[in-house]
């Protein structure tokens, strides 16, 4: 019989290109020379605190822009991250990601979006073999994500189940801990990540901090941190 080959195809460019951030402070000298209780000393980590806030700000800004083509869009197919028709470069089907009907996070919308994620395929339309790995929401989100993820048995026993039924979710995924999180905007926002993610964080130039510093002119001390990464989606 004849044997049916493929050959190997382009696939999508995806292009990323590093911001540099850069901050600092500044103290006078006699604040230098009078700081009888060091508050100075707590400057550094003030500073290390303020870049943490940038670098989650701008992670969870790409969950917050999931949902927008126009805000966010993929350079794979200029779709969403998250949406119910993704476009295949190897393939005239689709893939989708998102719940056909937006739904709050509970044990029937996570069943379904765990179905979407074990039914992912690749650019040519091939099933991958997609697990559940963790379930990312708000901080508004944080108890019910919980119990979804830790408890042993449904969390809907008033809707007819059993209080002795199981939670499929633990039982079949043996899910990590909820990532929880302040900076994700809208409350009910949820989303299960895979085994691998699909938001590439790059760094171009760890963080930098350099030493402190006296200005020769005005006798001021400075301390500066300078950083570049880029955070972008690049797969769905």
């Amino acid at each position: 019989a004849d044997i049916s080959r493929f050959s190997a195809q382009q696939g999508y460019d995806t292009l990323i290109t590093p911001d540099t951030y850069a901050m600092g402070f500044c103290i006078t000298e006699e604040m230098f020379e009078d700081d009888l209780h060091a508050q100075a000393d707590k400057y550094p980590m003030v500073l290390a605190g303020l870049h943490a806030n940038t670098l989650n700000t701008a992670v969870f800004n790409v969950f917050n822009n999931a949902f927008d083509s126009s805000a966010q869009a993929l350079d794979t197919n200029g779709a969403a991250l998250c949406a119910t028709s993704q476009a295949l470069s190897g393939s005239s089907s689709t893939g989708q990601n998102r719940l056909s009907t937006d739904a709050d996070l509970s044990e029937t919308s996570l069943e379904g979006c765990i179905e979407l994620l074990v039914k992912t395929v690749n650019e040519d339309n091939v099933y991958i073999g997609g697990r559940p790995s963790k379930l990312v929401v708000s901080a508004s989100n944080w108890g019910e994500a919980r119990r979804l993820t830790r408890s042993t048995t449904t969390t809907e026993q008033l809707t007819g189940k059993s209080g002795n039924a199981i939670n499929a979710v633990v039982d079949a995924y043996g899910m990590e801990a909820p990532v929880v999180s302040p900076y994700l905007t809208d409350p009910d926002a949820w989303f299960i990540l895979g085994e691998t993610s699909p938001i590439s964080l790059v760094w171009r130039v760890r963080p930098q901090i350099k030493r402190m510093g006296q200005d020769s002119d005005n006798g001021n001390y400075y301390m500066d941190v300078r950083t570049r990464w880029a955070v972008e989606p690049t797969d769905w």
